[in-house]
């Protein structure tokens, strides 16, 4: 019985695990202009991948998007392939694993679940994930391309122009979250097992 439950549940985190996979992937091309600049909704789903699925379900799959666009599939905005990690804006989809697994970490440790604490989780995990993409951004920018770009270039290009509207994304997942919460976690929990630990 215990591991038919087992199984059971591994499926149960398998078809969430690619349903997010395939949003983030469909994230990057639906694009929503604001005043000039094409906003992607990938952070939203990354971002709701962390607080519906936890740390470790949300941080996998966030790693089966990034393995399937290195193995050539044109899941990122300009393509796919392992040649993508050469792209300065490369650090930001590696910044989605962390930035998913911070989120669900501080999501669902502690107090019970609430919008607020939906929303902090999220802006902690969208910072860890700018962090990591402008850090990628200089070193590619500056060790592989030797455009000379700094800091200043990218907070003033990379950072301003995406932080304001990433947050207005983490209160959209909050609030979607904490609707969609109950149902995600009583899926997860039939088998008996904890679904966020």
């Amino acid at each position: 019985m215990a591991g038919r439950a087992g199984v059971r549940f591994a499926l149960r985190s398998l078809v969430l695990g690619a349903l997010f996979a395939a949003l983030i992937a469909a994230g990057a091309f639906i694009r929503i202009p604001v005043f000039g600049i094409p906003y992607t909704l990938q952070t939203l789903f990354v971002v709701l991948a962390g607080l519906l699925l936890g740390a470790n379900r949300g941080a996998l799959a966030v790693g089966a998007y990034i393995l399937a666009g290195l193995a050539g599939a044109p899941v990122f905005t300009n393509g796919g392939g392992l040649g993508y990690v050469f792209q300065p804006t490369f650090g930001y989809i590696l910044g989605f694993f962390f930035g998913a697994y911070l989120t669900g970490r501080l999501a669902h440790t502690g107090a019970r679940a609430s919008f607020l604490r939906f929303f902090l989780a999220g802006l902690a995990g969208v910072t860890v994930l700018h962090v990591i993409g402008m850090a990628y951004f200089l070193i590619i920018s500056n060790c592989y391309l030797h455009t000379g770009a700094d800091v200043r270039y990218v907070l003033v290009y990379c950072l301003l122009p995406t932080f304001p509207a990433d947050v207005f994304k983490c209160i959209a997942a909050a609030i979607l979250a904490r609707r969609l919460y109950p149902a995600v976690k009583v899926y997860l929990d039939k088998t008996g097992d904890r679904p966020y630990h």
